[in-house]
């Protein structure tokens, strides 16, 4: 590798893996400026987002294959690191997306065209066809809404709640959103293969079907397929992972394998909590009227040190980020029920990525 430097206060951010979230991240800092390194036990790259030679000629994707939330990402939407641009990488979009074969041999099929799905649903049931035109409809155009969710910092729940309650279309999602994939599929669709097809989609985005809290899961999924399709990166998944390393690479950023990284050594964390506020105050100074000391009746400010001193739900490897129930896809994170996503062998780790467990999507 190239760029390597042998004292680790020789760089800005240092990155513990380099499964494909990690490099994203690595990737928008070493753009930014940061002088990054990331640092990866196996001696290949990717984490589960990559494309091994099983035999001479014969390459396979060992884990992440077809690529689907990350279309919506401004990172390859807007292309914003220039890795369809710049760095190689290129999707293709299989059209039909998913099909279900059955025992009997009878075989269900989602297109791209809407109309084309529900013509294979009708050779099923022809209520369940009528029913899809609606569903896909709904998930069609609330997929805007769904996109900006995803990728746009979280809302308090409280917050979000009330600002969907203002619509008849807003109560139907917020009660959709209470729900398990499951309940919503088998409200919309009768006949039991129509049920299990679109079950099965719902859960390859990582989610158990009777799970309450993931019933927007059924309605993302179907928007998707249509909106973006499912896409697999030309010559295999571990093209995303190549891309952003080559990404890395240009902006200066170094990577290196077979390194075996034991412990980590945290400073600086109380000192800086007491200097930080100070400097969000004086951004947002900018644009909020008013906002002096003077007008601030209380504060408290708190480190990821605190919340591993004060909160039983964060210790001992807990993850603090997204996951996939309503109730923690807002600001009110980490929730207690996050704690049975440990590290193993590891305490206070953070997972990174969307679905919170080890492995890509």
């Amino acid at each position: 590798m190239s760029n390597v430097r042998t004292d680790s206060r020789d760089y800005d951010v240092i990155s513990v893996g380099s499964g494909h979230h990690e490099l994203i991240a690595a990737a928008y800092l070493a753009k930014a400026g940061k002088r990054v390194l990331v640092l990866e036990r196996q001696d290949y790259i990717g984490g589960g987002c990559v494309t091994k030679e099983l035999a001479p000629g014969f390459r396979y994707d060992e884990h992440s294959t077809v690529h689907q939330v990350i279309l919506s990402n401004p990172l390859l939407k807007a292309d914003e690191l220039g890795l369809k641009a710049r760095f190689g990488l290129e999707y293709i979009y299989p059209d039909p997306a998913f099909a279900s074969l059955f025992d009997d041999g009878s075989l269900l099929v989602s297109y791209r065209s809407v109309e084309a799905t529900a013509r294979s649903i009708a050779l099923f049931s022809r209520p369940d066809a009528d029913a899809y035109l609606r569903f896909s409809d709904m998930a069609l155009r609330v997929n805007p809404l769904m996109e900006q969710a995803l990728f746009s910092p979280a809302v308090p729940l409280g917050t979000l709640i009330s600002t969907l309650s203002q619509s008849a279309e807003g109560n139907e999602l917020l009660l959709m959103s209470l729900k398990s994939g499951l309940d919503i599929i088998s409200e919309w669709f009768e006949h039991e293969k129509v049920r299990m097809h679109f079950v099965k989609l719902m859960t390859e985005n990582l989610q158990t079907p009777d799970e309450k809290g993931t019933g927007l899961g059924a309605l993302a999924m179907v928007g998707a397929v249509h909106a973006t399709g499912l896409g697999l990166p030309r010559g295999g998944s571990g093209q995303l992972t190549q891309a952003l390393a080559r990404c890395i690479a240009h902006y200066g950023g170094t990577i290196l394998t077979a390194q075996n990284v034991t412990g980590l050594l945290r400073i600086g964390w109380d000192s800086l909590k007491e200097t930080w506020p100070g400097w969000v105050l004086r951004d947002l100074q900018k644009w909020l009227t008013n906002l002096e000391p003077a007008n601030i009746i209380a504060s408290r400010s708190y480190s990821p040190l605190d919340l591993e001193r004060d909160s039983s739900s964060f210790v001992h490897g807990d993850i603090h980020g997204a996951a996939p129930f309503f109730h923690q896809m807002n600001g009110h994170r980490p929730t207690p029920d996050l704690a049975r996503y440990t590290c193993p062998a590891w305490t206070s780790s953070i997972w990174s990525g969307h679905s919170c467990i080890p492995g890509p999507d």
